[in-house]
């Protein structure tokens, strides 16, 4: 039993498990989808044995028909069947849409959308409150979408009890913030999709959107559309048609333009060119004009079941038309009533959101300039009335806005920055890195280490590399570094911190143990096993000595802060737990009164 519509068997958890970098790339899957080969799995392979098969047609989970609506006709041939649904699409209910103003997509490292993250976070919140009976779980497009959800939710557990109890991991299905390629199996009765990607500061939008783009995302997006059984909320910053058929090489993006246009018009028809070539000289006449007064057309496009003769692409977005043209060519002249040629066709498509001019041919050739003037005065009619706004399936939930109490600052002097050391490596430019002597390199290990030490060894790697001008740290570079470090140490250029464990650096002499501030370091630095020993246990000193007395918990949260994190998450907090643990074994912490005091 299986299902060729959705994912098939792929190597993304074999990357995930060895922790290689999950930054998606068109390029990369495009790569694995040819290593899995035409037999991508069992079912694949018995298929291709002539094994008889058939269809489980009835769909189970969706308690609504727009929850299934787009993958039933995209994938299924609308041969799915489920049950009607007593209730119209609602706040409660089916498939909604909201629209997040001002979500910005940051391009480049972070490749996110803080605003859209906000957004969502607050209505997990919201969610919490009103519904907690309800399993929810939020699917983000990208990993760095997904990341930031859970960095924001991770902030407001601690502030919101509420929030705190419902994404309680004991539950028999706990709540999840997941990424697109994970999510395959999971359902819950709500499920929120944040589609992340967008126009950045600068209003470009790149038309790449992560795993969707690559072969096979289509199947990726009918695994997400299929995961609600009573309600699917997107939350995006652009709309559908923000989406350009035109600059795409795969299915994906359509898929995903015409999802968001039914999530946000309750239409999933998307006209496309079809390319068939035009039915008669007088309509490939009519285009001809048209382009010499700079209109781009496109013949023969497919819309709700019909094909427009020539249809007019808007100027101002070359992603959507303006204007349907129906010519008295072959199909008008072959289609058997005149209620369909004369009206019916007309309808339908107006009430698609067509505006629809039609051209007689005995017009056009007896006055042939009076036709084009009405000609181009529809099209300029039709652009200034367009409007992007469509109404929505339902109306969204009411706004819940989140009031904060945030916790004081810390008091004392402002924290130093972490700074990354930055400087020029000469031989970059005639060597490589890997291929480099111990030699060559420990003189930089022992620079690095004398602007960032105590640090971890696994850090020194990570900015050898990015300084020699790579972006990702491979094993063959990590060994290269190891025995530039091992050469140092030889040298009394560097020594190891007293972590007991071999794993931070810092100069000959030592280093001062001041606790460094990073709300604004790389991911890495920000993970509780490279925060340095000297610098965690000076931070609880602080802490206790400026409180006089404070509990284990106030105490990982006032540390948390000491460093720039604005959450302390589960890691982080047993990290300090045990660091304080050990400072009271050692005699440095007293406990008295369940309070934590300077011995």
């Amino acid at each position: 039993v299986g299902d060729r519509k959705q994912m098939p068997p792929t190597s993304f958890f074999e990357r995930q498990v060895s922790g290689e970098d999950g930054a998606e790339s068109e390029e990369a899957a495009d790569v694995q989808a040819g290593q899995i080969g035409a037999m991508e799995s069992i079912l694949s392979l018995c298929e291709a044995r002539g094994m008889p098969g058939g269809m489980l047609r009835w769909h189970y989970r969706s308690r609504h028909p727009s929850l299934i609506a787009v993958s039933n006709d995209e994938f299924y041939d609308n041969r799915l069947v489920f049950p009607p649904s007593p209730d119209s699409a609602s706040a409660s209910m089916g498939m909604s849409f909201r629209f997040v103003d001002g979500g910005e997509y940051q391009r480049g490292r972070k490749r996110d959308n803080p605003g859209e993250a906000q957004a969502v976070a607050e209505q997990v919140l919201a969610h919490a409150r009103r519904s907690p009976d309800e399993t929810l779980g939020v699917v983000a497009l990208s990993v760095a979408q997904r990341d930031t959800i859970l960095n924001r939710l991770e902030f407001m557990r601690t502030e919101f009890p509420e929030l705190e109890a419902f994404c309680q991991e004991s539950k028999e299905d706990p709540f999840f913030v997941k990424n697109l390629e994970n999510v395959q199996g999971d359902e819950r009765d709500v499920i929120f999709i944040s589609v992340g990607y967008g126009k950045d500061a600068g209003g470009y939008m790149s038309q790449h959107f992560g795993p969707v783009s690559s072969e096979g995302g289509e199947r990726r997006l009918n695994v997400l559309f299929t995961r609600a059984r009573k309600q699917c909320r997107v939350f995006a910053s652009i709309r559908y048609s923000d989406i350009r058929l035109d600059a795409i090489r795969h299915a994906g993006p359509r898929v995903l333009r015409r999802f968001l246009k039914y999530a946000e018009t309750g239409d999933m028809d998307v006209p496309e060119p079809t390319g068939e070539p035009m039915d008669s000289p007088f309509e490939e006449d009519v285009a001809r004009t048209l382009k010499r007064h700079g209109h781009g057309v496109v013949p023969q496009v497919g819309s709700s079941g019909f094909k427009i003769d020539l249809a007019v692409r808007d100027p101002d977005d070359a992603s959507r038309f303006l204007l349907a043209i129906e010519c008295d060519g072959a199909r008008y002249h072959s289609s058997s009533w005149a209620r369909e040629r004369d009206r019916l066709r007309q309808t339908v498509l107006e009430q698609k959101g067509w505006t629809f001019h039609r051209i007689w041919s005995t017009d056009w050739f007896h006055n042939r300039d009076a036709e084009l003037r009405k000609l181009l005065d529809a099209i300029e009619r039709a652009r200034s009335s367009r409007s992007s706004e469509r109404t929505p399936v339902a109306p969204p939930p009411p706004e819940v806005r989140v009031t904060r109490n945030p916790r004081p600052e810390p008091a004392g002097p402002p924290r130093p920055a972490y700074q990354p050391a930055d400087f020029e490596i000469p031989e970059r430019a005639s060597s490589i890195l890997h291929e480099a002597s111990a030699a060559t390199l420990s003189p930089h290990v022992a620079r690095i280490v004398a602007e960032e030490g105590p640090v971890h060894i696994d850090e020194v790697a990570r900015r050898m590399s990015r300084l020699w001008g790579y972006k990702r740290c491979g094993r063959r570079i990590q060994e290269a570094v190891q025995q530039a470090v091992e050469a140092a140490l030889r040298a009394g250029q560097v020594r190891w911190a007293d972590d007991g464990g071999r794993r931070f650096l810092e100069r000959p002499e030592g280093s001062l143990a001041v606790v460094r501030d990073r709300s604004g370091a790389s991911p890495t630095l920000r993970k509780p096993d490279m925060l340095p020993p000297s610098e965690i246990e000076a931070a609880i000193r602080e802490v206790v000595e400026r409180n006089v007395g404070i509990s284990v918990e106030d105490c990982a949260v006032e540390v948390a802060r000491l460093f720039g994190f604005k959450s302390t998450s589960a890691d982080l907090r047993a990290h300090l737990d045990a660091h304080t643990k050990r400072m009271v074994q050692q005699g440095n912490l007293a406990v008295q009164d369940d309070y934590l005091r300077l011995a």
